[in-house]
């Protein structure tokens, strides 16, 4: 009996010791809420949710509140296509402040594309944000011009959409 028990304690320590080792001791979300995001990540929002999944991703651009940037507030942290979900006609691409964005999401990273594409710089990526800026009403398409086409093109130059694939 006493063996048992030593084994099952044994076995608590070793699963708790790999599992903050290997940083599994609290949820991805978490851990990127955790971490200072910078210029140029892509930020995955989660949306509408079916029980524990989400049904879909909203994307924006990390622009930071200290980058100076024409038609920026000094609040304004993120770039990303507004008003899609409600309002498709209207959607354009703006800045807007994250805490506004997220709803109940815990905004995450996803750099997706870093493995096998190279990030522009952050004056190309700057560059591109100025000239997108208030350009893109009437633009949005769910399958070719969406959240998540725009910031890959902001960081990759190329535009590219998983979640379009996923239900393609």
């Amino acid at each position: 009996m006493m063996m048992r028990m030593k084994l099952t304690i044994l076995a608590i320590l070793l699963f708790q010791l790999t599992t903050s080792v290997k940083g599994w001791s609290m949820s991805r979300p978490v851990q990127q809420a955790a971490k200072q995001f910078t210029f140029g990540d892509i930020i995955k929002f989660d949306r509408k949710k079916i029980g524990d999944i989400a049904s879909y991703n909203h994307y924006a651009t990390y622009v930071g509140t200290d980058k100076q940037i024409p038609g920026k507030t000094d609040k304004q942290d993120i770039f990303h296509f507004s008003g899609e979900k409600k309002d498709k006609k209207n959607a354009n691409c703006v800045f807007a402040e994250m805490s506004n964005v997220k709803e109940e999401s815990t905004p995450e990273v996803q750099n997706y594309r870093d493995h096998n594409a190279t990030k522009r710089t952050n004056e190309d990526m700057t560059t591109t944000i100025i000239s997108l800026h208030n350009n893109c009403t009437n633009a949005y398409n769910i399958i070719s011009a969406n959240c998540e086409h725009l910031a890959t093109y902001i960081r990759y130059g190329s535009a590219s959409c998983r979640q379009v694939s996923l239900f393609l």
